[in-house]
Protein backbone atom coordinates (compact mmCIF):
# COMPACT_ATOMS: atom_id res chain seq x y z
CA UNK A 1 0.00 0.00 0.00
CA UNK A 2 2.71 2.37 0.77
CA UNK A 3 4.59 1.90 -2.67
CA UNK A 4 1.21 2.65 -4.36
CA UNK A 5 1.00 5.57 -2.05
CA UNK A 6 4.26 6.70 -3.46
CA UNK A 7 3.47 6.13 -7.19
CA UNK A 8 0.63 8.76 -6.54
CA UNK A 9 1.97 11.18 -4.36
CA UNK A 10 6.20 11.10 -5.58
CA UNK A 11 7.07 13.90 -8.07
CA UNK A 12 10.30 12.32 -8.79
CA UNK A 13 9.56 10.13 -11.91
CA UNK A 14 12.26 7.64 -11.46
CA UNK A 15 11.35 7.18 -8.18
CA UNK A 16 7.47 6.37 -8.99
CA UNK A 17 8.89 3.92 -11.62
CA UNK A 18 10.72 2.12 -9.18
CA UNK A 19 8.01 2.29 -6.58
CA UNK A 20 5.79 0.58 -8.60
CA UNK A 21 7.76 -2.15 -10.26
CA UNK A 22 8.50 -3.19 -6.83
CA UNK A 23 5.22 -2.80 -5.77
CA UNK A 24 3.88 -5.32 -8.63
CA UNK A 25 7.12 -7.85 -7.60
CA UNK A 26 6.21 -8.03 -3.90
CA UNK A 27 2.36 -8.97 -5.33
CA UNK A 28 4.26 -11.57 -7.46
CA UNK A 29 5.53 -13.49 -4.38
CA UNK A 30 1.82 -13.42 -3.09
CA UNK A 31 -0.85 -12.94 -5.39
CA UNK A 32 -3.85 -12.27 -3.13
CA UNK A 33 -2.20 -8.87 -2.43
CA UNK A 34 -2.48 -7.55 -5.94
CA UNK A 35 -6.35 -7.81 -5.78
CA UNK A 36 -6.33 -6.32 -2.13
CA UNK A 37 -4.30 -3.44 -3.07
CA UNK A 38 -6.58 -2.87 -6.79
CA UNK A 39 -9.70 -3.27 -4.41
CA UNK A 40 -8.78 -0.88 -1.68
CA UNK A 41 -7.21 2.08 -3.97
CA UNK A 42 -9.90 1.72 -6.53
CA UNK A 43 -10.62 0.47 -9.98
CA UNK A 44 -10.08 5.10 -10.89
CA UNK A 45 -6.85 5.03 -9.70
CA UNK A 46 -5.77 1.86 -11.52
CA UNK A 47 -7.36 3.53 -14.65
CA UNK A 48 -5.23 6.63 -14.07
CA UNK A 49 -1.82 4.46 -13.57
CA UNK A 50 -2.64 2.88 -16.58
CA UNK A 51 -2.83 6.47 -18.80
CA UNK A 52 0.69 7.51 -16.67
CA UNK A 53 3.00 9.21 -18.75
CA UNK A 54 5.91 6.99 -17.41
CA UNK A 55 5.98 3.50 -18.91
CA UNK A 56 7.94 1.87 -15.90
CA UNK A 57 4.64 2.75 -13.66
CA UNK A 58 2.45 1.67 -16.63
CA UNK A 59 4.69 -1.93 -16.70
CA UNK A 60 4.00 -2.25 -12.48
CA UNK A 61 0.16 -1.60 -12.70
CA UNK A 62 -0.34 -3.68 -15.45
CA UNK A 63 1.15 -6.58 -13.77
CA UNK A 64 -0.17 -5.91 -10.39
CA UNK A 65 -3.88 -6.04 -12.30
CA UNK A 66 -2.74 -9.38 -14.27
CA UNK A 67 -1.38 -10.62 -10.75
CA UNK A 68 -4.82 -9.61 -9.16
CA UNK A 69 -6.48 -11.50 -12.08
CA UNK A 70 -4.81 -14.98 -11.72
CA UNK A 71 -7.83 -16.05 -9.62
CA UNK A 72 -9.87 -12.93 -9.47
CA UNK A 73 -13.24 -12.20 -6.78
CA UNK A 74 -16.17 -11.09 -7.74
CA UNK A 75 -16.39 -7.96 -6.53
CA UNK A 76 -13.42 -7.04 -8.17
CA UNK A 77 -14.85 -7.84 -11.69
CA UNK A 78 -17.31 -5.99 -11.00
CA UNK A 79 -15.23 -2.94 -9.70
CA UNK A 80 -13.67 -3.25 -12.90
CA UNK A 81 -16.76 -3.32 -15.01
CA UNK A 82 -18.64 -0.84 -13.58
CA UNK A 83 -15.48 1.81 -13.70
CA UNK A 84 -16.32 2.87 -17.47
CA UNK A 85 -12.94 4.42 -18.32
CA UNK A 86 -11.40 1.54 -17.08
CA UNK A 87 -11.40 -0.53 -20.03
CA UNK A 88 -10.27 2.12 -22.81
CA UNK A 89 -8.06 2.82 -20.93
CA UNK A 90 -6.75 0.11 -21.03
CA UNK A 91 -7.28 -0.28 -24.74
CA UNK A 92 -5.12 2.43 -25.38
CA UNK A 93 -2.09 0.58 -24.31
CA UNK A 94 -2.14 -1.49 -27.35
CA UNK A 95 -1.20 1.30 -29.07
CA UNK A 96 1.87 1.99 -26.52
CA UNK A 97 5.68 2.36 -27.86
CA UNK A 98 6.33 -0.26 -25.64
CA UNK A 99 6.20 -3.93 -26.88
CA UNK A 100 6.26 -5.06 -23.30
CA UNK A 101 3.29 -2.98 -22.22
CA UNK A 102 1.37 -3.96 -25.36
CA UNK A 103 2.07 -7.44 -24.17
CA UNK A 104 1.00 -7.59 -20.47
CA UNK A 105 -2.14 -5.36 -22.40
CA UNK A 106 -3.24 -8.88 -24.24
CA UNK A 107 -2.72 -10.84 -20.89
CA UNK A 108 -4.66 -8.64 -18.73
CA UNK A 109 -7.63 -8.86 -21.72
CA UNK A 110 -6.84 -12.77 -21.67
CA UNK A 111 -7.31 -12.91 -17.54
CA UNK A 112 -10.34 -10.67 -18.32
CA UNK A 113 -11.85 -12.47 -21.35
CA UNK A 114 -11.76 -15.66 -19.54
CA UNK A 115 -13.08 -14.47 -16.20
CA UNK A 116 -16.05 -13.09 -17.98
CA UNK A 117 -17.09 -12.65 -21.74
CA UNK A 118 -18.55 -9.39 -21.46
CA UNK A 119 -15.32 -7.83 -21.29
CA UNK A 120 -14.44 -9.77 -24.32
CA UNK A 121 -18.06 -7.82 -25.88
CA UNK A 122 -16.73 -4.29 -24.57
CA UNK A 123 -13.64 -4.70 -25.88
CA UNK A 124 -14.46 -6.01 -29.73
CA UNK A 125 -16.73 -2.69 -29.11
CA UNK A 126 -13.65 -0.51 -28.76
CA UNK A 127 -11.56 -2.15 -31.78
CA UNK A 128 -9.64 -5.10 -30.18
CA UNK A 129 -9.64 -7.42 -33.39
CA UNK A 130 -8.19 -4.68 -35.54
CA UNK A 131 -5.92 -4.30 -32.60
CA UNK A 132 -4.91 -7.95 -32.96
CA UNK A 133 -4.20 -7.62 -36.70
CA UNK A 134 -1.89 -5.30 -36.26
CA UNK A 135 0.11 -6.39 -33.35
CA UNK A 136 0.16 -10.08 -35.07
CA UNK A 137 2.60 -8.37 -37.54
CA UNK A 138 4.91 -7.45 -34.71
CA UNK A 139 8.16 -9.81 -34.28
CA UNK A 140 8.89 -8.65 -30.92
CA UNK A 141 9.00 -12.52 -29.03
CA UNK A 142 7.74 -11.34 -25.69
CA UNK A 143 4.86 -9.90 -27.58
CA UNK A 144 4.29 -12.59 -29.91
CA UNK A 145 3.80 -15.02 -26.79
CA UNK A 146 1.50 -12.99 -25.31
CA UNK A 147 -0.52 -12.78 -28.22
CA UNK A 148 -0.37 -16.49 -29.22
CA UNK A 149 -1.58 -16.83 -25.56
CA UNK A 150 -4.73 -14.55 -26.23
CA UNK A 151 -5.88 -16.62 -29.23
CA UNK A 152 -5.42 -19.70 -27.51
CA UNK A 153 -7.28 -18.37 -24.65
CA UNK A 154 -9.62 -17.25 -27.53
CA UNK A 155 -10.44 -20.57 -28.98
CA UNK A 156 -11.57 -21.85 -25.82
CA UNK A 157 -13.66 -18.55 -24.55
CA UNK A 158 -15.46 -18.62 -28.17
CA UNK A 159 -16.98 -22.09 -28.32
CA UNK A 160 -17.99 -21.67 -24.50
CA UNK A 161 -19.94 -18.27 -25.64
CA UNK A 162 -21.15 -19.77 -28.92
CA UNK A 163 -22.53 -22.50 -26.91
CA UNK A 164 -23.69 -20.38 -24.27
CA UNK A 165 -25.64 -18.40 -26.81
CA UNK A 166 -27.40 -21.33 -28.07
CA UNK A 167 -28.39 -22.73 -24.67
CA UNK A 168 -29.73 -19.17 -23.96
CA UNK A 169 -31.73 -19.12 -28.04
CA UNK A 170 -33.43 -22.38 -27.26
CA UNK A 171 -34.69 -21.24 -23.76
CA UNK A 172 -36.33 -18.31 -25.79
CA UNK A 173 -37.41 -19.82 -28.40
CA UNK A 174 -40.21 -21.74 -26.18
CA UNK A 175 -43.31 -19.78 -27.04
CA UNK A 176 -45.23 -18.90 -23.64
CA UNK A 177 -48.61 -20.69 -23.86
CA UNK A 178 -51.76 -18.92 -22.85
CA UNK A 179 -55.54 -20.82 -22.99
CA UNK A 180 -53.68 -22.76 -25.02
CA UNK A 181 -51.98 -20.60 -27.77
CA UNK A 182 -48.44 -18.87 -27.79
CA UNK A 183 -48.61 -15.59 -26.56
CA UNK A 184 -47.43 -13.30 -29.38
CA UNK A 185 -44.24 -10.82 -28.83
CA UNK A 186 -44.44 -7.37 -27.19
CA UNK A 187 -44.48 -4.83 -30.16
CA UNK A 188 -41.28 -3.20 -30.62
CA UNK A 189 -39.51 -5.70 -28.39
CA UNK A 190 -36.88 -7.04 -31.41
CA UNK A 191 -35.75 -3.65 -31.61
CA UNK A 192 -34.37 -3.39 -27.62
CA UNK A 193 -31.03 -4.12 -27.19
CA UNK A 194 -30.21 -7.70 -26.12
CA UNK A 195 -29.37 -9.23 -22.55
CA UNK A 196 -26.33 -11.43 -22.09
CA UNK A 197 -25.29 -14.30 -23.36
CA UNK A 198 -27.16 -12.92 -26.63
CA UNK A 199 -25.72 -10.17 -27.14
CA UNK A 200 -22.59 -12.00 -27.10
CA UNK A 201 -23.23 -12.69 -30.59
CA UNK A 202 -21.16 -9.88 -32.20
CA UNK A 203 -17.89 -10.94 -30.84
CA UNK A 204 -17.96 -13.94 -33.01
CA UNK A 205 -18.10 -11.95 -35.50
CA UNK A 206 -15.74 -9.40 -34.70
CA UNK A 207 -13.47 -12.48 -34.14
CA UNK A 208 -14.38 -14.30 -37.94
CA UNK A 209 -13.97 -10.94 -39.54
CA UNK A 210 -10.12 -10.82 -38.22
CA UNK A 211 -7.47 -12.57 -39.83
CA UNK A 212 -5.41 -12.82 -36.98
CA UNK A 213 -8.44 -14.34 -34.42
CA UNK A 214 -10.66 -16.29 -37.40
CA UNK A 215 -8.99 -19.33 -36.77
CA UNK A 216 -9.57 -19.54 -33.16
CA UNK A 217 -13.47 -18.65 -33.38
CA UNK A 218 -14.43 -21.74 -35.58
CA UNK A 219 -14.39 -25.02 -34.44
CA UNK A 220 -16.97 -28.17 -34.12
CA UNK A 221 -18.62 -26.22 -31.21
CA UNK A 222 -18.99 -22.60 -32.71
CA UNK A 223 -19.97 -24.18 -35.39
CA UNK A 224 -23.09 -26.36 -34.10
CA UNK A 225 -24.36 -23.32 -31.75
CA UNK A 226 -24.33 -20.99 -35.26
CA UNK A 227 -26.64 -24.02 -37.19
CA UNK A 228 -28.68 -23.87 -33.73
CA UNK A 229 -29.04 -20.13 -34.30
CA UNK A 230 -29.97 -20.53 -38.04
CA UNK A 231 -32.52 -23.07 -37.18
CA UNK A 232 -34.23 -20.44 -35.27
CA UNK A 233 -34.64 -17.66 -37.22
CA UNK A 234 -38.04 -18.06 -37.78
CA UNK A 235 -39.11 -18.16 -34.42
CA UNK A 236 -36.78 -15.55 -33.26
CA UNK A 237 -38.88 -13.69 -30.48
CA UNK A 238 -36.58 -11.63 -27.63
CA UNK A 239 -35.41 -8.16 -26.70
CA UNK A 240 -33.04 -7.45 -29.59
CA UNK A 241 -34.06 -10.43 -32.12
CA UNK A 242 -33.74 -8.27 -35.33
CA UNK A 243 -30.26 -7.52 -34.50
CA UNK A 244 -29.42 -10.94 -33.55
CA UNK A 245 -30.39 -12.09 -37.28
CA UNK A 246 -29.11 -9.78 -39.12
CA UNK A 247 -25.78 -10.93 -37.01
CA UNK A 248 -26.05 -14.41 -37.56
CA UNK A 249 -26.54 -14.21 -40.89
CA UNK A 250 -23.24 -11.69 -41.50
CA UNK A 251 -21.82 -14.81 -39.27
CA UNK A 252 -23.10 -16.96 -42.33
CA UNK A 253 -22.08 -14.67 -45.24
CA UNK A 254 -18.47 -14.10 -43.54
CA UNK A 255 -17.90 -18.41 -42.88
CA UNK A 256 -19.13 -18.90 -46.07
CA UNK A 257 -16.13 -16.68 -47.41
CA UNK A 258 -13.25 -18.46 -45.95
CA UNK A 259 -12.50 -22.20 -47.71
CA UNK A 260 -9.69 -22.79 -45.51
CA UNK A 261 -11.91 -22.38 -42.24
CA UNK A 262 -14.40 -24.64 -44.42
CA UNK A 263 -12.43 -27.75 -45.05
CA UNK A 264 -10.52 -27.44 -41.60
CA UNK A 265 -13.60 -28.28 -40.20
CA UNK A 266 -15.95 -30.13 -43.49
CA UNK A 267 -17.16 -32.25 -40.78
CA UNK A 268 -19.15 -29.88 -38.77
CA UNK A 269 -19.74 -27.65 -41.84
CA UNK A 270 -21.54 -31.07 -43.73
CA UNK A 271 -23.25 -32.35 -40.84
CA UNK A 272 -24.57 -29.35 -38.38
CA UNK A 273 -24.31 -26.25 -40.36
CA UNK A 274 -25.08 -26.94 -43.97
CA UNK A 275 -28.54 -29.16 -42.72
CA UNK A 276 -29.13 -25.73 -40.97
CA UNK A 277 -28.76 -23.33 -44.04
CA UNK A 278 -30.69 -25.72 -46.71
CA UNK A 279 -33.95 -25.96 -43.91
CA UNK A 280 -33.91 -22.24 -43.92
CA UNK A 281 -33.30 -21.54 -47.30
CA UNK A 282 -36.40 -23.49 -47.91
CA UNK A 283 -38.29 -22.29 -45.20
CA UNK A 284 -41.35 -19.81 -45.74
CA UNK A 285 -39.71 -16.85 -44.81
CA UNK A 286 -41.89 -14.28 -42.57
CA UNK A 287 -41.95 -10.88 -44.44
CA UNK A 288 -42.15 -9.27 -41.29
CA UNK A 289 -38.62 -11.16 -39.67
CA UNK A 290 -37.16 -10.15 -43.69
CA UNK A 291 -37.86 -6.33 -43.24
CA UNK A 292 -36.83 -6.20 -39.81
CA UNK A 293 -34.08 -7.71 -40.31
CA UNK A 294 -32.92 -5.34 -43.50
CA UNK A 295 -33.84 -2.47 -41.13
CA UNK A 296 -31.90 -3.30 -38.07
CA UNK A 297 -28.51 -2.71 -40.31
CA UNK A 298 -26.74 0.44 -39.56
CA UNK A 299 -27.47 3.76 -41.68
CA UNK A 300 -25.19 3.67 -44.49
CA UNK A 301 -24.48 0.06 -44.35
CA UNK A 302 -25.57 -2.97 -47.28
CA UNK A 303 -28.20 -4.98 -45.18
CA UNK A 304 -27.41 -8.71 -44.23
CA UNK A 305 -26.86 -10.02 -47.94
CA UNK A 306 -28.34 -8.55 -51.17
CA UNK A 307 -32.05 -7.78 -49.91
CA UNK A 308 -31.52 -8.28 -46.59
CA UNK A 309 -33.16 -11.65 -47.59
CA UNK A 310 -33.08 -14.50 -45.01
CA UNK A 311 -33.61 -17.00 -47.97
CA UNK A 312 -30.97 -15.69 -50.16
CA UNK A 313 -28.41 -15.02 -48.01
CA UNK A 314 -28.76 -19.01 -46.98
CA UNK A 315 -28.84 -20.27 -50.29
CA UNK A 316 -25.71 -18.51 -51.23
CA UNK A 317 -23.62 -19.65 -48.43
CA UNK A 318 -24.83 -23.37 -49.57
CA UNK A 319 -23.82 -22.56 -53.06
CA UNK A 320 -20.79 -20.99 -51.69
CA UNK A 321 -19.53 -24.05 -49.19
CA UNK A 322 -20.54 -26.38 -52.05
CA UNK A 323 -18.54 -25.37 -54.06
CA UNK A 324 -15.82 -25.10 -51.80
CA UNK A 325 -16.36 -28.98 -50.84
CA UNK A 326 -16.83 -30.41 -54.01
CA UNK A 327 -13.93 -29.36 -55.02
CA UNK A 328 -11.54 -30.70 -53.15
CA UNK A 329 -11.35 -34.04 -54.49
CA UNK A 330 -9.58 -35.89 -51.08
CA UNK A 331 -13.49 -35.20 -50.03
CA UNK A 332 -15.67 -35.27 -52.66
CA UNK A 333 -15.52 -38.24 -54.78
CA UNK A 334 -18.49 -39.85 -56.22
CA UNK A 335 -16.51 -43.25 -57.32
CA UNK A 336 -15.41 -43.37 -53.26
CA UNK A 337 -16.66 -46.88 -52.16
CA UNK A 338 -18.28 -46.64 -48.53
CA UNK A 339 -16.60 -49.70 -47.22
CA UNK A 340 -13.32 -49.55 -49.07
CA UNK A 341 -10.01 -50.31 -47.81
CA UNK A 342 -8.92 -46.87 -47.25
CA UNK A 343 -10.08 -44.55 -44.41
CA UNK A 344 -9.75 -41.60 -46.65
CA UNK A 345 -11.64 -42.99 -49.68
CA UNK A 346 -14.28 -44.64 -46.96
CA UNK A 347 -14.24 -40.49 -45.29
CA UNK A 348 -15.01 -39.07 -48.55
CA UNK A 349 -17.32 -41.57 -49.39
CA UNK A 350 -18.97 -41.02 -46.19
CA UNK A 351 -19.07 -36.77 -47.01
CA UNK A 352 -20.40 -37.37 -50.60
CA UNK A 353 -23.27 -39.48 -49.45
CA UNK A 354 -24.25 -36.53 -46.91
CA UNK A 355 -23.90 -33.68 -49.84
CA UNK A 356 -25.92 -35.88 -52.29
CA UNK A 357 -28.22 -36.69 -49.74
CA UNK A 358 -28.96 -32.82 -49.13
CA UNK A 359 -29.03 -31.80 -53.11
CA UNK A 360 -30.81 -34.61 -54.44
CA UNK A 361 -33.49 -34.99 -51.51
CA UNK A 362 -34.00 -31.75 -50.16
CA UNK A 363 -32.91 -28.92 -52.61
CA UNK A 364 -33.06 -29.53 -56.36
CA UNK A 365 -36.41 -30.95 -55.66
CA UNK A 366 -37.46 -27.24 -54.32
CA UNK A 367 -35.63 -25.86 -57.41
CA UNK A 368 -39.21 -24.83 -59.38
CA UNK A 369 -39.84 -22.77 -56.32
CA UNK A 370 -36.78 -21.55 -55.83
CA UNK A 371 -36.79 -19.98 -59.61
CA UNK A 372 -39.78 -18.86 -58.80
CA UNK A 373 -38.65 -16.55 -56.11
CA UNK A 374 -37.98 -13.16 -56.41
CA UNK A 375 -34.55 -11.69 -57.18
CA UNK A 376 -31.88 -12.69 -56.02
CA UNK A 377 -32.89 -15.92 -55.11
CA UNK A 378 -33.19 -17.49 -58.86
CA UNK A 379 -29.89 -16.24 -60.01
CA UNK A 380 -28.09 -18.38 -56.70
CA UNK A 381 -30.24 -21.37 -56.89
CA UNK A 382 -29.15 -21.27 -60.75
CA UNK A 383 -25.73 -20.86 -59.45
CA UNK A 384 -25.86 -23.45 -57.33
CA UNK A 385 -26.95 -26.27 -59.80
CA UNK A 386 -24.05 -24.69 -62.05
CA UNK A 387 -21.14 -25.44 -59.39
CA UNK A 388 -22.81 -28.82 -58.73
CA UNK A 389 -22.92 -29.70 -62.90
CA UNK A 390 -19.46 -28.66 -63.12
CA UNK A 391 -17.95 -30.93 -60.26
CA UNK A 392 -20.85 -34.04 -61.31
CA UNK A 393 -22.16 -33.67 -64.80
CA UNK A 394 -24.05 -36.79 -63.30
CA UNK A 395 -26.97 -34.36 -62.17
CA UNK A 396 -28.04 -33.42 -65.49
CA UNK A 397 -29.96 -36.95 -65.14
CA UNK A 398 -31.89 -35.50 -61.93
CA UNK A 399 -32.23 -32.28 -63.21
CA UNK A 400 -34.23 -33.95 -66.18
CA UNK A 401 -35.99 -35.93 -64.07
CA UNK A 402 -37.24 -33.47 -61.68
CA UNK A 403 -38.37 -31.66 -65.33
CA UNK A 404 -36.05 -28.94 -64.31
CA UNK A 405 -34.28 -28.70 -67.75
CA UNK A 406 -36.95 -27.05 -69.83
CA UNK A 407 -37.34 -24.27 -66.42
CA UNK A 408 -33.51 -23.90 -67.12
CA UNK A 409 -32.99 -23.71 -70.85
CA UNK A 410 -35.76 -21.40 -70.79
CA UNK A 411 -33.48 -18.84 -68.56
CA UNK A 412 -31.18 -18.21 -71.60
CA UNK A 413 -34.35 -16.19 -73.89
CA UNK A 414 -32.65 -12.99 -73.88
CA UNK A 415 -35.82 -11.37 -72.00
CA UNK A 416 -35.31 -13.95 -69.20
CA UNK A 417 -34.51 -11.62 -66.41
CA UNK A 418 -32.49 -15.14 -64.90
CA UNK A 419 -30.09 -15.43 -68.28
CA UNK A 420 -26.20 -14.61 -66.97
CA UNK A 421 -23.10 -16.30 -66.86
CA UNK A 422 -24.17 -18.78 -64.53
CA UNK A 423 -27.02 -19.90 -66.63
CA UNK A 424 -25.23 -20.25 -69.57
CA UNK A 425 -22.17 -22.29 -67.78
CA UNK A 426 -25.05 -24.40 -66.31
CA UNK A 427 -26.57 -25.17 -69.96
CA UNK A 428 -23.31 -26.00 -71.40
CA UNK A 429 -22.72 -28.29 -68.07
CA UNK A 430 -26.01 -30.13 -69.46
CA UNK A 431 -24.50 -29.94 -73.08
CA UNK A 432 -21.04 -31.27 -72.79
CA UNK A 433 -21.14 -33.67 -69.80
CA UNK A 434 -24.58 -35.47 -69.50
CA UNK A 435 -26.05 -38.63 -71.05
CA UNK A 436 -29.15 -37.39 -71.73
CA UNK A 437 -31.24 -37.78 -75.34
CA UNK A 438 -30.39 -34.76 -77.16
CA UNK A 439 -33.91 -35.02 -78.66
CA UNK A 440 -34.86 -33.86 -75.28
CA UNK A 441 -32.80 -30.79 -75.44
CA UNK A 442 -34.42 -29.69 -78.74
CA UNK A 443 -37.36 -30.29 -78.27
CA UNK A 444 -37.26 -27.62 -75.14
CA UNK A 445 -35.98 -25.03 -77.38
CA UNK A 446 -31.92 -25.18 -76.93
CA UNK A 447 -31.34 -24.53 -80.37
CA UNK A 448 -33.30 -21.37 -80.42
CA UNK A 449 -32.44 -20.01 -76.89
CA UNK A 450 -28.55 -20.19 -78.17
CA UNK A 451 -29.18 -18.59 -81.36
CA UNK A 452 -30.90 -15.77 -79.48
CA UNK A 453 -28.49 -15.02 -76.76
Amino acid sequence: QALVSVVAQSQTEPLRGTAASAASRVARAHPPLAAQVVERHGAAQLSDRLGDENARVQQGFLSLLNLALLEPPPRLLKLLADHQPFLPALMRLLEHATAAVRGKVLVSLRLLSTADPTFLSAAADLRLFPALDRLSRDKDPYLVTCLQSFLHALSETLPAVASAIARALLATGKPSVTAGKAKPPPPGQDRQPMKPPLSLLPVLLHALTSPAARTSAVSPATLRALAACVGQLEQLSFPGSAEFARVVLLLVEALAQQPPLILSQHQAVTQELLPALVSAALSEPDASSSSSTSAAAPPGSAPAGAGGSQRYVCLKAVGDIVAVLMADKSLYDPAAQTGGRSTKAAHAAALTKQLHELLVRQLLPKMHLLLADRDPVPQASIRLARVVMTHNPAFAVILHRLNLTSRLVACLAPSSPHLSAHSVNLIRCIVHGSDLDFEHLYEVGLAGRLAGV
